[in-house]
């Protein structure tokens, strides 16, 4: 992650940040409870009476501790709906030796599926692309009902989430990326690559271009949280040839290696150079920047092929397995995973999925942010709709290493290209 985005989450534990309003006080317990509105807890206990119950194997692909309550709680509860969880993290064998992943928890998923041992549901970090265009996972749309429908959500998560107009996967809640851009450097709102070099080359002669932002930095970024170099189209992934040797040239020309001592000045390189990155999980996130910028920004997005803007970062994603013979108490099950307050207060918990909790943390912030921040703060997380490249950690390390290459002189940018243009058709061919 960027250093800018440690900065500001020490700056925000330092300050306690008593005036980031991440969700109205009296409703913090249960910031995303569908039982505000919805759920009736008479109702609940009559259902449970109608249903035998259903014991729910779940593929988990990270450890954490508000997850592991989720499911003592929901195990616990009056549910008709109880979870088996089967830990993939186990799969997960790094070789210190020598430097290389020898097996991950996809891996021995991808075993499961084919042998016909998948679990009813998984919970990723982020739902990997590929395995959802195999057409494992269940289109979550089909299962909605009345309490949870697709009019609950927010339009941009499903629109992000989508892949063909199915939904085979969903966040419990999600953070955005963006980039931020002083408006005295004129920027171009959700701009391209291009757009990004001309707002750059226009400023004033040794303005730096990012703060706090080396080489690497601003390559892996622009990989992860945009569609520029890289892109998963409908959950099937390529490189654009092309513009990885034009991203590789341009992070070329920025710092290798950035060095600070204890008096470097953050505020000041923030407000002295022309672009800032920026990340949100909370309204709070929004103030604690606005409180460090000197000036009026524009929220231009990392610099993409369509000029999409600022992108979802999901938290923790689940699916159900095709496979998955209750269909309906997997819903259920997502739907109590909705109302858990252990989920949703975790710490790396960001902002809800259903619409009427989300407009409620808006309304709450307003009285901090102000009326015209708050509305551009809104319509920065509201304008994100797509989950950037989609690359998984595999075909990222093929990149990064090809490009560290050309950066230590070993290639030139056309080598270069054509190494991980080759290196991710053939990863990605075995994959599919």
């Amino acid at each position: 992650m960027k250093k800018f985005v440690y900065l500001i989450a020490a700056a925000m534990l330092l300050t306690g940040c008593s005036d980031a309003p991440s969700a109205p006080t009296e409703e913090s317990s249960e910031q995303l409870s569908l039982t505000e509105t919805k759920a009736d807890e008479s109702t609940e206990n009559s259902e449970n009476e109608q249903h035998e119950q259903v014991t729910l194997k779940m593929g988990i692909f990270y450890e954490e501790d508000d997850f592991s309550s989720f499911i003592s709680q929901q195990n616990g509860s009056e549910s008709y709906v109880k979870i088996e969880p089967i830990y993939y993290t186990q799969y997960d064998v790094y070789d210190k030796a020598a430097d290389k992943q020898k097996s991950t928890g996809l891996d021995q998923l991808n075993i499961d599926i084919v042998s016909g041992n998948a679990p009813d549901m998984a919970v990723f970090m982020n739902t990997p692309q590929y395995i959802a265009n195999k057409s494992v996972f269940a289109d979550l749309y089909s299962l909605m009902d009345d309490d949870l429908s697709r009019d609950d959500f927010m339009p941009n998560v499903l629109e992000a989430c989508e892949i063909n107009g199915k939904l085979f996967s969903l966040p419990t809640s999600y953070k955005i990326w963006t980039m931020i851009c002083h408006d005295r450097f004129s920027p171009v709102k959700n701009q391209t690559f291009d757009d990004m070099l001309d707002t750059f080359a226009n400023a004033p002669e040794g303005t730096e271009f990012m703060a706090m932002t080396d080489r690497s930095e601003f390559l892996e970024s622009v990989l992860q949280y945009s569609d520029f170099a890289a892109s998963s189209n409908d959950g099937v992934f390529s490189v654009n040839r092309d513009n990885i040797q034009r991203l590789m040239e341009f992070c070329g020309t920025l710092p290798d290696v950035l060095e600070y001592d204890e008096n470097y000045d953050y505020r000041a390189a923030m407000n002295n150079a022309v672009y800032n990155s920026f990340a949100a999980s909370s309204f709070g996130d929004f103030k604690q920047t606005y409180d460090m910028l000197d000036e009026s920004v524009t929220f231009t997005g990392y610099p993409t092929e369509s000029g999409n803007g600022a992108v979802i970062d999901p938290v923790h994603t689940v699916a159900v397995f095709e496979s998955c013979e209750n269909k309906e108490a997997a819903w259920e099950l997502i739907k109590c995973m909705y109302n858990s307050t252990n989920i949703i207060k975790g710490i790396n918990s960001g902002f809800p999925v259903i619409s009427d909790t989300f407009y409620k943390w808006a309304d709450s912030a307003e009285s901090s942010l102000g009326e015209e921040k708050c509305a551009q703060a809104v319509g920065t997380v509201t304008s994100a709709k797509s989950l950037g490249s989609g690359i998984d950690s595999a075909l990222f390390r093929i990149i990064t290493e090809e490009s560290e290459r050309y950066f230590a002189g070993e290639y030139t940018a056309e080598q270069a290209a054509d190494y991980i243009k080759n290196r991710t058709d053939i990863y990605v061919s075995e994959k599919s």
